[in-house]
């Protein structure tokens, strides 16, 4: 898997973006290009490495979505043993 983006489909977002688009400039001032960890059956793991600490990560790229209600779980689990 090739994580770095590729210029060239930038610039044809660009160009096509410019077709319905009036604006004096339209560039890419910054970008990032995210990978994510995946499971093949898991949508998040959680892991308790010792008393007192529980882990938890999303694996995949939904994080946002589900951490307010993966944290509300977790809490209501109580202190990881």
């Amino acid at each position: 898997m090739d994580t770095f983006d590729k210029p060239v489909i930038n610039r044809l977002i660009l160009d096509y973006a410019r077709q319905y688009l009036r604006v004096p400039a339209l560039e890419i001032k910054e970008s990032w290009h995210g990978v994510y960890a995946k499971h093949s059956e898991r949508t998040y793991v959680v892991a308790a490495p010792v008393d007192g600490v529980r882990m938890v990560t999303v694996t995949s790229g939904s994080g946002m979505t589900l951490s307010f209600g993966i944290a509300q779980e977790t809490l209501a689990e109580g202190p990881a043993e």
